[in-house]
């Protein structure tokens, strides 16, 4: 078993061009699709209807997907979702989607999928990281995590981020509950995207484990 696991801060980007039908059904539509990408952020999985069935071009000529997309929700490729498939998600999950371009009517080919992480773990190790950078939490938690709680320095690097040995135990992609702004992913998961030439769109950062 590796002593190492990998950290993303993918989820920070942002990818404008495409959206799904979800945020072009009214305010409230809107609303509730920006509770489920919070939930979705803090590790909490989405069910079927939280996720966009139908997803809209924005613009007449739109970039090309990556393999890691963020357009609210996650998006990745056909290649990533391979891979994803071949480890333990836990309650996330890979959902399919149709596309469109702009007139939302003519069909676009691709063939990317959403995913929800779905998992949350509790190893993050604020004392033995000191380059993390403190940041909010929700105030209805008690206060020792939100005490703990960080999110990653505009400069990090492999190693800055240590968790525990509970990491290592259960599904290979989850969000950690005191740390944001990032996701959390296996070794062994890392390692088969590197295989596959899949994960320069993820940034990762290595972390220590302790313990």
């Amino acid at each position: 078993m590796s002593d190492y696991v990998w950290a993303s801060d993918a989820l920070t980007g942002s990818y404008h061009d495409f959206a799904g039908d979800i945020y072009f059904q009214g305010a409230d539509a809107i609303k509730q699709a920006q509770k489920c990408v919070a939930r979705s952020s803090y590790g909490y999985p989405l069910s079927r209807e939280d996720i966009p069935k139908r997803t809209f071009a924005e613009k007449n000529n739109p970039r090309k997907l990556n393999h890691f997309n963020v357009v609210g929700f996650f998006l990745v490729s056909p290649e990533v979702a391979d891979v994803l498939r071949q480890v333990d998600l836990g309650q996330g999950g890979l959902y399919e989607t149709q596309f469109f371009k702009q007139d939302q009517v003519t069909p676009l080919h691709y063939r990317h999928m959403y995913w929800d992480i779905g998992n949350q773990k509790e190893s993050f190790l604020a004392d033995a990281s000191p380059k993390a950078d403190q940041t909010t939490a929700p105030r209805d938690w008690p206060e020792r995590d939100r005490a703990r709680t960080r999110r990653r320095h505009s400069d990090w690097q492999d190693d800055d981020l240590a968790l525990s040995a509970d990491a290592l135990i259960g599904p290979d992609t989850w969000v950690e509950k005191c740390f944001r702004g990032s996701f959390f992913i296996s070794d062994r998961l890392a390692r088969m995207l590197r295989a596959e030439g899949l994960d320069r769109d993820f940034n990762l950062k290595r972390c220590r484990i302790l313990g």
